[in-house]
């Protein structure tokens, strides 16, 4: 039987059945992540997550109930949320506070009413609505009653209106 001539292999091109050679100009794992020569690894912060969150605790120190909010902050620490999530609840807590102020430690529920009758005025998207209501019901939690662990109490005033939250 006659055998048919095998075509000229090209750089980059799936390599031989068989074959456990990578592709050409394909990066390693350790190439991509940069790992040290150490065993244990580190995540790097590649969004500045760090620098953006010490400048929104900056801008929440400025504001009314700015020593409160940074307590919140670091008992989200303290609870082991992600320094991007926590950047998130600074960022919220920082536009609430500017557009809409209210004393957490003393809200009443024409407060918490007024509140999120401005974030459902807002033309966001549902999930932003809800993620900024989350925001407000945790903090609430922890203004009354010192934590914001899914196992504290929750605010009688925050279950009325901020029912749509888990």
């Amino acid at each position: 039987m006659e055998q048919r001539p095998r075509k000229p292999r090209v750089a980059g091109s799936k390599p031989a059945r068989g074959s456990n050679t990578s592709s050409f100009g394909a990066l390693s794992i350790g190439a991509i992540f940069k790992i040290s020569g150490s065993s244990t690894f580190e995540m790097t912060d590649i969004h500045g997550c760090a620098g953006r969150l010490e400048a929104a605790r900056h801008r929440l120190l400025r504001l009314e109930h700015g020593e409160l909010l940074l307590k919140f902050l670091d008992h989200l620490q303290a609870l082991g949320l992600s320094p991007s999530r926590v950047l998130k609840y600074a960022t919220q807590l920082c536009m609430l506070f500017k557009n809409v102020p209210f004393d957490p430690m003393g809200a009443s529920r024409a407060d918490v009413e007024r509140v999120v009758a401005w974030i459902n005025s807002q033309p966001y998207k549902s999930w932003t609505k809800h993620g900024l209501k989350l925001t407000v019901k945790k903090l609430l939690q922890y203004a009354k009653h010192g934590s914001c662990h899914r196992k504290a109490p929750l605010c009688p005033i925050t279950i009325a209106f901020v029912h749509d939250v888990p």
